[in-house]
């Protein structure tokens, strides 16, 4: 048997014996009641597996919350340097009950990682742990350095990470995400660029009931520049080309003029200058929202962004082949690490 053969043999009967850790991870992070950058209980579970088997762990990366950690183990040379990562994202109002493919929430209204996110975390870390007793027990060189995609929908760690060089150093970056198939690709892939941002309107107070007309509603101009930028989605027409909003300040109640009132965009487009044409257009709505009742932009925030993906060619087709080589075969259908995986 050839040497690459017997290392892939290994490493799958060391990810067999792990399925009931696995499993066990799925479950914390299915029950994790964890907001967005506060995943504490599942980072605990997932850092302590870590730390137990020899990663160094530092919490509070990239000037951030505590919640964004990073675990490098080292072997021999410490070259080349792998990062493996996942996300872990807390969303709100999702399921919190593992095993199921459906909706049945432990707390109504809390947040959950039901979509999907549950998921890549385990898989990784398994994955990391045998790679690392592979390495020790074959004496290669490299090291391995474990990251968490915290906030992922938000937008938030991993800029955060490549800001303040986290990545710096690093030969190679895997990172998973759960989907309805088992594959891999490279180049350009589907995924478009974000950028998420919020604006944040001033008018005057008045009493709605009284004397309405002396105030300048902040909540109409919020909704004054969504409608603009939707006539002008409507006119281009273009499936790629889309915006999300919420209002996460409106007014405290309907008999008060509202003061202040923000509302929160994600934009989406296929490039970096295509999805910064269409933040500039937003901009100019939001002015021209206000220009015309003589209210005004307080502030324009940008949140987060993330540009279109470009995946390694030599790196997805390794993969493939070890895909194939574990026998899974890529389709739409959900592949486990066993006969039976919780949801």
């Amino acid at each position: 048997m050839s040497p690459a053969r017997s290392q892939g043999r290994s490493t799958a009967e060391g990810l067999r014996k792990m399925q009931k850790w696995f499993r066990k991870s799925l479950i914390c992070s299915s029950a994790s009641v964890n907001w967005v950058f506060q995943e504490f209980e599942t980072q605990r579970y997932l850092t302590g597996i870590l730390e137990d088997h020899g990663f160094e762990i530092e919490l509070g990366v990239a000037r951030n919350a505590k919640c964004l950690d990073w675990g490098p183990w080292s072997n021999g040379s410490g070259s080349p340097v792998i990062a493996l990562g996942s996300g872990v994202d807390g969303i709100p109002q999702s399921n919190q009950k593992p095993g199921v493919a459906y909706r049945d929430p432990i707390l109504s209204m809390a947040p959950g990682h039901g979509e999907g996110h549950k998921i890549g975390a385990g898989c990784k870390y398994c994955g990391a742990l045998n790679v690392k007793e592979l390495m020790e027990r074959e004496d290669i060189d490299g090291t391995l350095m474990i990251w968490p995609g915290v906030a992922e929908e938000q937008l938030g760690s991993k800029a955060f990470f490549v800001r303040d060089g986290v990545f710096d150093g690093v030969d190679v970056n895997l990172f998973s995400h759960v989907s309805s198939n088992f594959s891999v690709t490279w180049g350009h892939t589907s995924g478009n660029a974000l950028v998420s941002a919020q604006f944040r309107f001033t008018g005057e107070t008045a009493h709605s009931a009284g004397s309405p007309w002396g105030g300048k509603s902040a909540l109409g101009r919020s909704h004054a520049s969504r409608s603009g930028l939707g006539v002008q989605e409507r006119k281009i027409c273009v499936l790629r080309k889309r915006s999300h909003y919420i209002i996460v300040e409106g007014g405290d109640q309907p008999n008060v003029v509202p003061q202040t009132a923000t509302i929160w965009f994600y934009f989406r487009e296929v490039d970096y200058p295509r999805v910064v044409e269409m933040y500039d257009a937003a901009k100019l709505m939001a002015r021209g929202a206000a220009m015309m009742t003589g209210t005004e932009i307080d502030t324009i925030m940008t949140v987060g962004s993330a540009w279109n993906r470009h995946f390694s060619k030599p790196v997805a087709e390794v993969t493939q082949t070890n895909i194939e080589r574990s026998g899974f075969q890529n389709g739409p259908r959900q592949i486990c690490l066993s006969e039976r995986t919780p949801a």
